[in-house]
């Protein structure tokens, strides 16, 4: 989905297409067919039944699929569950492209993450876990369910995303504290930093919801908890010091444990969210007029232009690969503090022979901010704005 959008921001729709294209002839596979060949977990091919193959009432995405497959339904591949944020995420990238041609495909994603949505408006981990709420997903969900209302003006999407608002509001959002929570499980509140659930709500459409007062905490408590500066050798043999964003508050003494010590690391795709939150952040400050919140305005700005800087920096160059390549995260097979590691992409033996070079195409993220496109809300002319807020050479 991801590369999708970053493909179509860079004017490249053909190739954007040829991915979109992919799951859209999936999607148009009959509820009834996907039933009557799924499996006993409910899956066919890339396909999954929800909410359940016991009552299924519509199709949606397994999160991970083999995209060389050629089979009429595709193939599914590792990660054989289906979770509300890259639903979310195709939708947006169906639409951003062109909402006219994929509106069916996204339609059909869009009504199995309405079967995702509790009763209390929360958007569930899918079937992966159906007792939690992530927030980073929850708000992908919500602008999702929002560009569906812009697009078809049904109020069946509208009212999903005011309860799912209602939802973030009251669970995990404290604003007097610019605290928000990871996510809510049965026992209550995950109280672990996570950037992405400051990052990506305040570059959101939810973001714009949020009074400057708020944002500007939320923004603040982000940076401060999250900025790691980290040296390191990438495959094209040289090495760099970069300024990124960790997953987490790599001093807190719970992700210390798991990563056995102090082990910060700076994310390209997670800085990307930073950099979009900042860019809007300094157009709703500016546009505000007021002269105190345009002074933070172009404080914001400088910082978006020094961390896309940051972010470009971290692109190499790697043998047989037409363009540059990122990583996904400075740290190798590290907890992000969120119950997964972050993967290789150099490595080398005892004796300091590479068995590996690689990358990641999500650390593509950034350019999305940089060529001014915000995925999470149709014809957003921000950067018209943005790019006029004056920063002097001091700032930068």
């Amino acid at each position: 989905a991801v590369d999708a959008l970053v493909l179509h921001a860079a004017g490249a729709d053909t190739q954007a297409r040829a991915i979109l294209d992919y799951f859209a002839v999936r999607l148009r596979i009959p509820l009834r067919e996907v039933r009557e060949r799924a499996d006993a977990n409910g899956i066919y091919g890339m396909l999954k039944l929800v909410p359940s193959v016991d009552d299924p009432r519509a199709v949606s995405l397994v999160n991970a699929i083999n995209c060389r497959s050629v089979d009429a339904a595709g193939q599914g591949q590792a990660e054989y569950w289906t979770t509300p944020g890259p639903a979310a995420f195709m939708i947006m990238a169906f639409l951003q492209v062109d909402r006219r041609d994929y509106l069916p495909a996204a339609l059909a994603l869009g009504e199995a993450l309405l079967l995702m949505q509790r009763e209390d408006g929360g958007i569930t981990d899918g079937d992966r876990d159906a007792r939690n709420v992530h927030t980073e997903p929850h708000m992908d969900t919500y602008s999702a369910f929002m560009m569906l209302y812009d697009v078809t003006a049904d109020d069946r999407w509208r009212k999903a995303a005011e309860r799912a608002w209602e939802w973030f509001a009251r669970h995990v959002y404290r604003p007097q504290d610019g605290v928000i929570h990871q996510g809510l499980r049965p026992g209550g509140p995950s109280e672990v930093f996570a950037t992405d659930a400051y990052s990506w709500t305040l570059a959101r459409r939810g973001g714009e919801r949020i009074p400057l007062d708020e944002a500007e905490r939320l923004t603040e408590r982000m940076l401060r908890r999250s900025l790691a500066r980290v040296t390191l050798e990438l495959p094209d043999g040289k090495t760099r010091t970069l300024t990124l964003t960790d997953f987490s508050d790599g001093q807190d003494a719970r992700i210390m444990a798991g990563r056995g010590g102090f082990r910060p690391m700076g994310s390209v795709e997670w800085a990307g969210g930073v950099i979009l939150a900042l860019q809007k952040h300094a157009v709703r400050s500016w546009e505000s007029g007021d002269s105190a919140a345009r002074g933070k305005a172009r404080l914001y700005k400088a910082l978006a232009e020094f961390f896309t800087r940051q972010a470009l920096d971290s692109f190499y160059e790697l043998e047989g690969i037409r363009g540059l390549v990122a990583f996904y995260a400075t740290g190798q097979w590290v907890p992000t503090g969120h119950g997964w590691k972050t993967p290789y992409f150099y490595v080398k033996d005892p004796q300091g022979r590479v068995l590996a070079r690689g990358g990641s195409t999500i650390g593509a993220w950034p350019l999305l901010p940089l060529n001014r496109m915000d995925p999470f809300k149709l014809d957003h002319d921000y950067g018209r704005v943005y790019d006029a807020i004056p920063v002097d050479d001091a700032m930068r």
